[in-house]
């Protein structure tokens, strides 16, 4: 369950499907480009009697709670390793989803949680998910943690990092609920035995647009404790970024560069090896961010790009707290690992609500009158403790299995406040409060079976039984607050069925049939005459998957290619509807079914010992599967959709391609890249019957790095955003009138330089 304002709405869009041609074309293309690839460019490469012996290394699959080789997994999948993420500066999701072909995330800036929408896979109309909860149909796990509770904390700080794995598809075996489309698993680096090193890092940059300065620093200190039995490694990080959109007509006066945001991290993380057979990690992190108010600008309303219309500063900090403990022991056939772990997430905030209390006829002027602004309290905690045994037998089957326990705790408190002016007195208007307790109870298991030399079977399966309790409390002025509570208790079965075939030593085909799976829940605070909206069902979403994956010209390279079908049902989405007494209540609802199809092509190619060339593309159309006529009331007044409306928040085509150049010159070795990004024009809403819909123009993104490097330092130059373009990723359409209307934006040209040192 997630919380929303009394006065929040979501809708969503629709554009006209490609015809079936396009659609069969789209996914026939890229399959003959591998097959064509997988039998000309070997005999290409033999021709050549000067070739590069660089070969793409081997990787494995660190994400699946049971490591794998790549080529032996049967799925799509995006490996990012340290060198990667490095050499693209790699600090948040946002970083992450322009590295993998199907994932999008909103950039909405430091301040709040950050959409991410993978294969289409989405429903509500496009927001900033300002204090949403956890709807998002992608999992993300730092280590063991979850990183989604009933509510999703703005950008986690991602770095120290030694990979992170995206699987796109479901992952409801392994990882349960929010799998629903796909996972992105990071893992942090730990600690190195019996060696000591310590890495400085500094970036200082200019934004276009911004008065100030950006910097961003890291400590890295991996440290021997005991020689054998004990080390660690701890990380320090604080950044600083200098805002870039103004605001000419806040109460307290104009201010220049309002979105700025500063971000303090630590890390702490021991590896203790009392055994050959036994190990124990403990990694502990703290996060706190600190934002002035959006990453958004109103030019409706103010005549000007990166200007906002706001009356009141809106300003967010937050706490962010992991503890995660391994302890893993090898025995002769199988290992066995715990897992017990700990988030917690604390955030205070205010946002400026004077469009919504003008909308309801307040008088509301810049020199008297009733402004108004929301102070909301959010606390979230969760603890997870997980038992699997994963085995290594020598013969044709291998496997692991797991029970899972989770509980999550979530409560809030928000204040509506009327002000003449900030500083003066201050009067509630309506207070709301929810407090909301999730257990959940798993059992999980995944088998492999090598059928042959050539042939691998894999069958996997999830069940888990829930308990969402909620209590909901509002009250306007002074009054008491009247609450309403809810529970429901659930359980559900997710499966998998997946198989890779080995065609050669170049060439695997492999397809798969999987579930993810959404849990249902409670909405408190819903009134007796809309009794039917107090709970929803779970969604889940059937994934259709072929792919190809090769490593060709003599290894040099590497190429996959998937096409897949994805069957949503019973989609949970945020709704709401006017009650008896007048009010607007929100809540979760479930719509009509929907479907996603596509194909996504990776490749990285060696194209000599200095150049690497690395690019990917997507192609996704998601759209309903039947109408969905009046879908969230019950009244028959709703919102429709329709067969065909394509599904907001994601583009149906993206595509990036980096250049990237390293070169040794005696002592030196130089390095330098080239980037772009292509993302397609994005629907806000299911169709044009719904408030606020509109497209969102396509968009390209060029980033360039240069560098040169000896011994234990590096100095570069970096620039992001190269041509200075003015992006929107996300709308608030401005529900109360265009003063509340909001455009995210990317942050423009950013110039800057790098400096690293290590020992």
């Amino acid at each position: 369950m997630l919380y929303f304002h009394n006065w929040a709405l979501c809708s969503i869009h629709s554009n006209k499907p490609y015809s079936l041609n396009q659609q069969i074309s789209f996914i026939i293309k890229p399959l003959a480009a591998a097959i064509l690839a997988s039998t000309v460019l070997p005999a290409f490469a033999d021709d050549k009697t000067e070739l590069s012996q660089a070969k793409i290394e081997e990787t494995v699959v660190i994400g699946l709670k049971r490591p794998i080789n790549r080529k032996d997994y049967a799925g799509a999948v995006t490996l990012i390793d340290n060198d990667q993420l490095t050499a693209s500066s790699v600090s948040n999701v946002v970083d992450i989803a322009s590295l993998v072909p199907g994932l999008f995330a909103q950039d909405t800036g430091s301040r709040n949680p950050t959409p991410i929408i993978m294969r289409g896979i989405n429903f509500d109309g496009m927001t900033s998910n300002n204090l949403g909860g956890d709807t998002y149909t992608v999992a993300s796990y730092l280590d063991n943690i979850a990183l989604q509770g009933y509510y999703a904390p703005p950008q986690v700080i991602l770095k120290d990092l030694q990979a992170v794995d995206v699987l796109r598809g479901p992952q409801g075996t392994l990882y349960g609920a929010s799998s629903l489309s796909g996972l992105i698993s990071y893992q942090t680096a730990k600690p190195v035995m019996n060696e000591f090193s310590l890495d400085l890092h500094a970036r200082i940059s200019q934004t276009a647009e911004s008065d100030d300065i950006n910097m961003d620093s890291d400590i890295i200190i991996n440290a021997p404790i005991v020689d054998d039995l004990l080390a660690m490694r701890a990380m320090i990080s604080y950044s600083e970024n200098a805002g870039f959109i103004d605001n000419d007509v806040l109460l307290t006066g104009p201010e220049k560069d309002i979105n700025d945001d500063n971000v303090t991290a630590g890390r702490l993380s021991f590896l203790l090896t009392p055994t050959e057979r036994l190990s124990a990690t403990l990694m502990l992190q703290k996060q706190t961010t600190q934002s002035g108010d959006f990453q958004a600008d109103n030019p409706a309303i103010t005549g000007k790009d990166y200007f906002s219309s706001t009356y009141y500063l809106q300003p967010m900090e937050g706490e962010l707290s992991l503890a995660d403990l391994e302890i893993q022991y090898t025995f002769d056939s199988f290992t066995l690992e715990l897992t017990s772990n700990y988030y917690a997430y604390d955030l205070t905030q205010t946002t400026d609500i004077t469009a919504f209390y003008q909308d309801l006829g307040y008088t509301v002027d810049f020199d008297g009158g009733d402004n108004g602004f929301t102070e909301s309290d959010v606390n979230d905690e969760q603890s997870n403790i997980e038992l699997r045994a994963i085995s290594n037998w020598q013969g044709s089957v291998n496997g692991i299995v797991g029970l899972s326990y989770t509980k999550n705790n979530f409560d809030i408190t928000s204040k509506d406040n009327l002000s003449d002016f900030p500083g003066t007195y201050k009067e509630v208007e309506y207070t709301f409060t929810q407090d909301q307790t999730l257990e959940d109870t798993a059992l999980f298991g995944e088998l492999t079976w090598q059928t042959t030399e050539a042939l691998a079977l894999t069958l996997g399966g999830r069940y888990f039984d829930y308990n969402d309790t909620a209590e909901s409390c509002d009250a306007f002025y002074t009054d008491p607050l009247f609450c309403i509570s809810e529970e429901v208790d659930d359980s559900h079965t997710s499966f998998k069925l997946a198989g890779m075939y080995q065609i050669n030593q170049a060439l695997s085909l492999y397809a798969n049939i999987a579930e993810g799976f959404r849990r249902g829940g409670a909405n408190p605070g819903v009134p007796a005459d809309l009794a039917s909206r107090r709970s929803y069902d779970p969604d889940t979403a059937v994934n259709y998957e072929f792919g190809l994956l090769g490593q060709l010209w003599q290894q040099r390279l590497q190429l996959a290619v998937g096409v897949f079908y994805i069957d949503w049902k019973d989609i949970q989405l945020i709704s709401g509807e006017e009650a008896e007494n007048g009010d607007y209540i929100s809540y979760i609802a479930n719509a009509n079914d929907a479907i996603s199809q596509g194909v996504e092509l990776e490749l990285t190619a060696i194209l000599s010992d200095s150049f690497t060339l690395r690019g990917y593309y997507a192609y996704n159309d998601a759209e309903l599967a039947e109408d969905a006529v009046s879908y969230n009331d019950v009244e028959g007044g709703g919102d429709n959709g329709y067969k065909g409306d394509r599904l907001p928040g994601s583009p149906k085509q993206q595509a990036q391609l980096a250049l990237q150049f390293l070169q040794p010159w005696q002592a030196y070795v130089f390095d330098a890249s080239l980037s772009g990004n292509y993302t397609g024009d994005v629907s806000t809403q299911l169709n044009s019957e719904h408030f606020g819909y509109n497209t969102l123009d396509s968009y390209t993104l060029f980033n360039a790095r240069l560098g040169i490097a000896q011994a234990q330092w590096r100095l570069g130059l970096f620039a992001d955003n190269l041509t200075n373009k003015r992006v929107v990723t996300a709308e608030d359409p401005g529900y109360f009138g265009p003063e509340s209307a909001l455009s995210y934006v990317v942050r423009p040209r950013t110039l800057g330089i790098d400096v690293r040192y290590g020992f």
